[in-house]
């Protein structure tokens, strides 16, 4: 029962951001929508029993896209734009290529999921909150922390990153040697996470809207 709870407010965690935001198009947005979208179709998926590796990997392809064009906009704003497309491209694209590869050559659809590159963007993602602190602090004007959106977001980021970059890197490993160890993980460690990281983005988009008007 416990478990059902966690699994369907992690798959309803994102509507509070998304309806905050309102009209504001803005890339955190795309990005809790695309997280509930994932999310439904994953349930859907499952509900039938249906492969759904390809919408995780999918998943994890726009994440890691719009999560690095948020903070790279963030960070350095319209500098660096064509080394930013250029790095991003070819590493999408080559996400792309393995995660192909290892769906055609799986034997189930959990060894289709590309985890091992997930982890690797999980770990980008804490490098970049981390650079997002730093530039809080040598910011040459007061910030108030609690209407800082960066500083909501890094942190909602760090949380969320830090504790999921090991599951994710082991998930397939912990999967086969002991499945109800690695359930344990998922819906009492990733899916809250989960769950805190939509709840601060949504607290974000908030600020952003208040303080707009």
């Amino acid at each position: 029962m416990l478990y059902k709870l966690i699994y369907y407010l992690s798959i309803l965690s994102p509507l509070p951001a998304i309806i905050i935001a309102g009209r504001r198009r803005s890339v955190l947005w795309y990005y809790v929508l695309m997280s509930f979208l994932a999310d439904i179709t994953s349930y859907i998926l499952r509900e039938y029993q249906l492969p759904h590796a390809v919408v995780s990997n999918t998943f994890m392809l726009a994440e890691f896209v719009l999560l690095t064009a948020y903070f790279k906009h963030a960070l350095l704003g319209d500098k660096y734009r064509n080394q930013y497309i250029a790095i991003v491209g070819l590493l999408s694209l080559w996400f792309i290529i393995n995660s192909f590869s290892r769906i055609n050559g799986s034997a189930s659809d959990a060894d289709g999921m590309n985890y091992f590159f997930t982890s690797f963007f999980y770990i980008l993602y804490l490098l970049l909150s981390l650079f997002s602190f730093y530039k809080i602090m040598k910011s040459e004007r007061l910030v108030n922390l609690a209407h800082s959106s960066l500083f909501i977001i890094s942190v909602a980021i760090l949380l969320y990153a830090s504790g999921s970059y090991m599951l994710f890197l082991f998930k397939p490993y912990l999967e086969r040697i002991n499945l109800e160890m690695m359930r344990r993980f998922w819906f009492y460690l990733f899916l809250p996470l989960n769950i805190l990281k939509n709840i601060l983005i949504a607290i974000a988009l908030y600020n952003d809207r208040r303080f707009e008007q």
